[in-house]
């Protein structure tokens, strides 16, 4: 059978070039405090003094945090606007609520990120690694995933458009009661499927959904057979 011509073709997220301002003000990670507002600095190569860094209500524009470590970060209701995180690691990290504009993350680490009911829109995330990545009730738009490495996407009840996954490895997904437009999963290394009805609005490889069977028959309730008559 041939290809239907007239298929509505994914669309790939729309991300501009993050230009970062040529003059940028040096700035301690100190300095930094709660409902504070910040724009064209650069923070680089520092660690966070306090087991906690709280951030919270903070709002960056044009700023570039480099090579920063924390314990636990605090960005609940942040704005990001034009900012740049690279080489960044932190152990927990908390969005919630958060605002994340035409953005990259570079290289960072992450264990637990908590961005539930984050909002983001043209970012990039480039060679980042993360062991829980908590998108619950999120609504994330023109975002891409480039080369990275996450444990355990958790999207339970987001909103996700054109969202791309190019050369990423993620080894659980659930999109159970998300709403998906424009998602494509082709470039991703996927391991593992929660709730594979989630998945609607998704683009996958035929490739990808062999290599995944054991899931979507668990999801769908059907019983796997081999050709020897060993139940899977």
């Amino acid at each position: 059978m041939l290809p239907d011509s007239h298929a509505k073709k994914t669309v790939a997220p729309r991300v501009p070039v993050l230009r970062m301002p040529s003059a940028l003000t040096e700035m301690r990670m100190s300095a930094i405090e709660p409902e504070g507002s910040y724009d064209t600095i650069r923070i680089e190569g520092q660690h966070a003094v306090d087991e906690i860094s709280d951030w919270t209500l903070t709002a960056f524009l044009d700023c570039s945090l480099e090579n920063l470590t924390f314990e636990t970060a605090l960005f609940d209701h942040a704005t990001f606007t034009g900012t740049r995180f690279a080489g960044c690691g932190m152990v927990h990290s908390s969005f919630v609520n958060a605002s994340v504009f035409s953005g990259t993350f570079e290289n960072c680490r992450f264990g637990a990120c908590d961005a539930w009911d984050c909002r983001a829109r043209s970012v990039i995330f480039t060679g980042c690694r993360f062991g829980y990545l908590n998108l619950r009730g999120a609504k994330w738009r023109d975002v891409v995933f480039r080369d990275c490495a996450i444990d355990d996407f958790d999207a339970v009840d987001a909103v996700l458009e054109r969202v791309a996954f190019p050369g990423t490895a993620v080894h659980a997904v659930n999109l159970q009661h998300a709403v998906a437009c424009d998602v494509d999963l082709r470039g991703a290394k996927l391991q593992e499927i929660h709730d594979v009805a989630g998945l609607r609005g998704t683009t996958m490889l035929v490739d990808q959904i062999s290599q995944l069977a054991s899931s979507f028959a668990a999801g769908l309730g059907i019983r796997l057979e081999d050709p020897e008559g060993d139940e899977s």
